[in-house]
């Protein structure tokens, strides 16, 4: 397995060739409650392929106080085979090195048991999501 990183500035053509029909997904985006995959100008991906093909994929929003995961996403045929934790673990690890918590929002119960894996705690609910949180000191 490789994960490919892509920087705001290195978010060029290669980049949106492999992920712009993920964007443009209505599929993903009812996944997603129907909110569409975004990217913005601090954002970094975290593309996950296996034998070449992409798997799955994530962002990281870096905030001043904290880092949030974002647009987490398997594709429907890669899941339930540990892709998703593994991607999980490399994205903690690389973020580790801002030395800020990070922090997510999960709506679904194979969402939560992640965060629960990864050490994330929960720190409040609303309607439709979950918010955890992992310290990085």
């Amino acid at each position: 397995m490789e994960i490919k990183i892509y920087k705001q500035k290195e978010q060029d053509k290669e980049f949106y060739s492999i992920m712009g029909k993920y964007f443009a997904s209505r599929k993903i985006a009812k996944e997603f409650g129907g909110y569409q995959l975004y990217n913005t100008d601090n954002s970094i991906w975290y593309l996950l392929y296996d034998d070449n093909k992409l798997i799955g994929f994530c962002s990281s929003i870096i905030n001043e106080n904290y880092i949030l995961l974002d647009n987490f996403y398997i594709l429907n045929i890669f899941r339930n085979k540990g892709y998703s934790k593994y991607l999980l673990n490399e994205w903690i690890e690389y973020n580790k090195v801002f030395k800020k918590d990070l922090k997510v929002m999960v709506s679904n119960e194979y969402q939560k048991r992640n965060m629960n894996r990864f050490d994330f705690k929960e720190y409040k609910k609303s309607k439709n999501y979950i918010y955890y949180i992992k310290e990085i000191k």
